[in-house]
């Protein structure tokens, strides 16, 4: 074999070889998020809790999505959560470039309000939850102490977002149950600014996430200026240790029934979700780097800085919650569908 064909072989076999390596060495996750932006959704207007989630998660997940694209939060509030949800399943594009934090109560919405609900959640694409969230319902304790006892004989006036909000499913299902006289008014876009109508004196308190009412208003809480009346879940958080839950208040198997069926959303709590039919392997790449961000220290040090919590779940152990409220028995949900006014 002549010198010459030996060398033009050499040739071929070298740059086959880059070629390889260069093969072995894509990253299609990397090269599709590279110079992209990835938009994240949050349910509710500025300053309440969702938004303050939503913010510092996107400040972290797009460093650990290959090719680090920009992640931007867009505010979309309106219909308790519907907004959002139904936006992310009907108008998003289904790439991997938009997710959405989506409400709590997104499963109960759509047990109980199917027509104004335009999703299915066992089909989006559950990337998992930052943490449980617990609510707590409390009151200003102005000009004098509030109870649970006081709210049954006292008018007080609760402010919520929309119907599908846990913000009004909690009060309605106490009026409805256990006799207390919430007079709920609709419309604020976040539970930050039903935070700044309690501080006015416009309402009297609202149900909200524990860890925000530790994060947003400390001083309130330290100032006994609040009274934590009733919370929401399965078990008393350690820190409202004396206070009842609403399965606990519960007075008949049926009524244990409806508050079992609405302590779900205490599971799904912080959850972060994609649009149906994303493929497999985007999701799995937004798992993964949602489960990173989890475990990045400086998040985690951001959060607990700030007092809000952070107990992650998988994105497949929410999928399979879901599946599992689903399939709730349909005399409960009709039950607690009257009982709501729905």
């Amino acid at each position: 074999m002549s010198p010459y064909r030996v060398y033009k072989l050499f040739i071929l076999w070298f740059f086959a070889a880059i070629i390889g390596v260069a093969a072995a060495n894509a990253d299609p996750a990397a090269d599709f998020y590279s110079g992209r932006q990835v938009t994240l959704i949050v349910p509710t207007g500025p300053g309440g809790g969702y938004s303050l989630y939503g913010q510092f998660l996107g400040r972290y997940l797009g460093k650990h999505i290959p090719g680090n694209p920009t992640v931007v939060v867009q505010n979309m509030p309106g219909g308790g959560g519907n907004v959002a949800a139904d936006d992310l399943y009907n108008v998003a594009p289904n790439n991997g470039t938009t997710i959405a934090s989506l409400f709590s109560t997104m499963t109960v919405t759509q047990a109980l309000q199917p027509s104004g609900a335009h999703f299915d959640a066992t089909k989006f694409g559950w990337i998992g939850s930052i943490a449980p969230m617990v609510n707590a319902v409390g009151v200003m304790q102005k000009p004098s102490p509030i109870s649970l006892e006081d709210a049954k004989t006292k008018p007080l006036v609760i402010g919520a977002t929309g119907k599908s909000a846990d913000l009004y499913i909690y009060p309605r299902i106490m009026n409805a149950l256990l006799g207390t006289k919430f007079k709920i008014v609709l419309g604020y876009d976040s539970s930050g600014a039903i935070l700044l109508a309690m501080q006015s004196g416009e309402v009297s308190g609202m149900a909200m996430g524990l860890e925000i009412w530790d994060a947003l208003r400390p001083d309130w809480i330290k100032r006994k200026e609040i009274a934590f009346i009733a919370q929401t879940g399965v078990k008393r958080d350690p820190q409202l240790a004396d206070v009842p839950t609403l399965l606990e208040l519960a007075s008949t198997p049926q009524d244990k029934q409806v508050m079992t069926f609405l302590a779900s959303p205490a599971v799904l709590g912080r959850v972060i979700a994609a649009p149906p039919g994303l493929p497999p392997e985007r999701l799995a790449t937004l798992r993964k780097a949602f489960n990173e961000t989890m475990n990045d220290p400086e998040f985690r040090n951001t959060l607990t800085a700030r007092g809000l919590g952070i107990d992650p779940t998988s994105g497949i152990e929410i999928a399979k919650f879901i599946e599992q409220s689903s399939a709730t028995p349909t005399a409960v949900l009709d039950r607690t569908k009257t009982l709501l006014g729905f």
